[in-house]
């Protein structure tokens, strides 16, 4: 049977439930997010995407000022 685990906090999925590794898995595994860390991953994302997008416009508004 194969094991799936988060690639973030490790923990394995057991049914519905995440769940510390008791001990590390044997056998093939599989990676995924627990849904946890994939809303995590997510949100450092688009908190990433959204800084990047707002330092592009105050770049392309403080160029416009200038050439005013």
């Amino acid at each position: 049977m194969m094991t799936v685990q988060c690639c973030k906090c490790k923990r394995v999925r057991n049914g519905a439930l995440w769940v510390a590794p008791d001990p590390a898995p044997e056998g093939p595994v599989s990676h995924t997010y627990c849904p946890s860390c994939y809303l995590e991953s997510c949100l450092e994302f688009f908190s990433a995407e959204a800084s990047r997008a707002c330092s592009a416009s105050a770049a392309a508004l403080s160029q416009i000022i200038q050439d005013v």
